[in-house]
């Protein structure tokens, strides 16, 4: 799949009273770089159904055709900020990748900023090449119950081998 085509978009939904549906769609990057063929993918997602207070719920991401990675930003939205705790919003480090504490949009809280970076002193190291898996970690808020209906979007994902050398891939709505 070409960067220039649309990715799939995944919901999910499950169970009669709905607590959560997970969307993710991506487009085209908006730089041509070395990872604007990278395709992205919605792996498992630890609980679709049934989540109450203070839950976390993990959600896999799969990259394949990565090329010399040192860097890696998401951007994650949620219809209603007030049925999470974003602030506790992390990614599960993988490989040489260090996770990097979710920073919640000062504008609008309803959107967090996740990221991972590899830690390369020297400037020796090649980076992720290939494929990677990672998670991302949202905990619910005291009110949220098994009743409410939450999306979570994946509005943006930024990777590269610097921090000013990234291609964007941004959400279609």
């Amino acid at each position: 799949m070409k960067a220039q085509e649309k990715f799939r978009m995944q919901r999910l939904r499950r169970g009669a009273t709905l607590a959560l549906a997970l969307s993710l769609a991506l487009i085209s990057g908006a730089f041509a770089g070395d990872n604007a063929g990278v395709t992205f993918s919605i792996g498992d997602v630890s609980k679709t159904a049934g989540v109450g207070a203070g839950e976390t719920i993990n959600i896999e991401i799969g990259a394949v055709g990565l090329v010399s990675v040192k860097r890696l930003r998401v951007l994650v939205s949620v219809n209603n900020a007030d049925d999470f705790t974003l602030a506790a919003t992390s990614m599960t480090e993988t490989g040489a990748l260090q996770a990097l504490p979710g920073l919640v949009d000062s504008d609008d809280p309803s959107i967090v900023d996740i990221g991972a970076a590899e830690l390369d002193i020297l400037g020796t190291s090649p980076g992720t090449n290939g494929d990677l898996t990672f998670s991302l970690n949202l905990t619910t808020s005291a009110t949220f119950t098994a009743d409410t209906e939450a999306t979570i979007t994946i509005e943006q994902i930024s990777l590269g081998p610097t921090s000013s050398d990234l291609d964007v891939f941004t959400a279609d709505d």
